[in-house]
Order: C-alpha cells, then structure tokens, then sequence
C-alpha cells in the first residue's frame, strides 16, 4: 500500500463512491417513503448546491443541449446529476480496474464508460421516439373521435391523455398542464413534435395551426392523417424486415473480433499477452478498436434508412 498510485485509486474510488450514493439518495428516499429530517440535511444541501452549479455550468457550454436530450429521454436527472453520475461510475470502475488488473485497463475503462452512458442514453431517446410514433396513429383515431362528439380540442387531450401509456400519456399530459397555466396549445404541441422529432405529429401540429387560422372540420382532416401515418408505418416495417439481413450482418461482423479473442484466450491462454504487454500490441489494440467502432457505425448507417 506504498504506492501513492495505488493509494490515489483507492482514495479515488472511495470519493466516487461517496459521491454516487449523494446522487442517488434522493432516488431511494423517494422509493422508501420520506426521509427523517436528521444530520445528514446539511450534506444533502450542499450536493443540491453542487448539481445546481454543475447544471448551470453544463446548460451554458453545451447550450441546453444536455438538459434537452435528458427529456427526451424521460429522465428525471438534471443536466448535472447525470454528468457527475457518470463521473462517478467512471471513477469507481476505473479504479477497481487499476486495482484487480493494470493500468491500460484503467485507461480503457476510463474511456469506455463515458462512451456507453452516451449511448445508452441515445438509445433510450430512440426508444421513446419510436415508441410515441407507434402510438401516434392511435391517438389521432381517438381525437379524431372526441371532437366529433362535441367537445373541444384542449377536452380532448385532457380526457385522452389519462389512459394512454408512456410515452404519448406523459408528453400529452404535459400539454394538458402547461395549456392551464396559459400556454398555447399549438406552441406546446410544436415543441412536443421537437422533443419526439417526429415529422408525422409536425404534420398534425401544421393541421391543428391550419385550422386555428381558417376553421373547417378539424376531425375529418386528422382522421386523414391517421390513414396516411398507418400506410407509411406499413412502408416502414417492411423496409425494417428486408433490410434485417443487413443489420444482423452488422452485428455479427461487428462482434466476431471481441469473440474470437475471448475463444483465443480461452483455448490457449498466455497467446495473446503481447497484445496487452508491449508498446507495438497496445498500438495494435488501440488502433483495431478504433476500426471496429467506425465499421459498426458505417454498416449500422448503411442498414438505416429514412422515411
């Protein structure tokens, strides 16, 4: 325990650590009921101090970038609970890392990590997007049906919204509260169809704005548009099913290195050290992850394609 290295990742760990049971505290005392108002209150007030401040300093570099790819997400997390989150998982595996295996292991997790939080946040933004163009078409059969039993357009939303699920009964819920307090309807529908960059509900919003200005049958025009977004979601889950072959391919070509060097290991073990123990090998592993990480994403994009 001499090696001040050894003993900054211990140091580290444990500071990390400290700081991603702060973060999630709130998480737990709001899972387990609310928390007894003891001691711990003034630590409490000083990790809010530190998120607000990281939140400010985030929303200003990245130009509320963060803070709005964490609703779209559907999120909880303020801009600077997520980073020093990440900060804090990043700083804890990477300091288990030096400790059980070496340094570059360290270095690579270090690295890795930052990377995967990314995107698995991209991927759940993704998610909720397609999951709210799924029940789109849904909603506009249901709208279409209110307003052509009486009730206006901000009634209608309000008493659809309640029993559809996550993700379109969350956002329509939202347009509900913020229409009440004086918002207006068609701005919060707008940024609704931003939030979920869905070009079929900035059709509907352009419908809903249309008719605000010149007045006609609002629910014969969406029940239009359902037809329409029913046929091209069909178009799209047939492209989705031909191009799988190419997607599966991706995936198969993009995990058969990593598989290969786990059976390599496995079958003789030792044969691979060069690759972890020399400079020219680190070279080598470095230089072949990059590679691997571009054609992934090269085939992912050639498999994708846009509607």
């Amino acid at each position: 325990m001499n090696d001040p290295v050894l003993l900054g990742a211990v140091a580290m760990f444990v500071v990390a650590t400290g700081i991603g049971v702060q973060l999630m505290l709130p998480k737990l005392r709001s899972v387990g009921g609310p928390s007894k108002p003891s001691g711990p209150n003034a630590l409490a007030g000083t990790r809010d101090t530190i998120v607000e401040a990281a939140s400010n300093i985030i929303d200003k570099r990245s130009g509320r970038g963060l803070r709005d790819r964490l609703e779209k997400s559907g999120s909880q997390l303020r801009s600077g609970e997520w980073v020093l989150l990440v900060g804090a998982i990043t700083l804890v595996m990477g300091a288990l890392s030096y400790l059980i295996g070496e340094l570059i292991a360290a270095v690579m997790v270090l690295i890795a990590v930052p990377i995967v939080a990314n995107a698995l946040l991209n991927r759940n933004i993704t998610k909720r997007q397609e999951a709210f163009a799924g029940q789109l078409p849904d909603f506009l059969q249901n709208l279409s049906s209110s307003l052509r039993s009486g009730q206006s357009l901000p009634q209608s939303i309000a008493s659809i919204a309640p029993d559809l699920e996550a993700p379109a009964g969350d956002e329509l819920r939202r347009v509900v509260i913020e229409n009440r307090i004086g918002r207006d309807l068609v701005e919060s529908f707008r940024d609704l169809a931003s939030r979920m960059e869905s070009q079929d509900f900035d059709w509907v919003v352009r419908a809903i704005e249309i008719n605000y200005r010149t007045g006609g049958d609002l629910s014969t025009i969406l029940r239009r548009l359902d037809a329409t977004i029913r046929a091209r979601n069909q178009v799209a889950g047939t492209v989705r099913s031909l191009s799988a072959e190419g997607r599966i391919s991706g995936l198969v070509l993009t995990a058969l290195p990593p598989t290969l060097m786990l059976a390599v290991q496995f079958v003789n073990p030792g044969f691979l050290d060069p690759l972890f123990t020399t400079n020219i090998g680190r070279f080598l592993l470095i230089f072949s992850c990059i590679q691997l990480l571009v054609g992934s994403i090269w085939l992912s994009r050639m498999a994708k394609f846009k509607f």
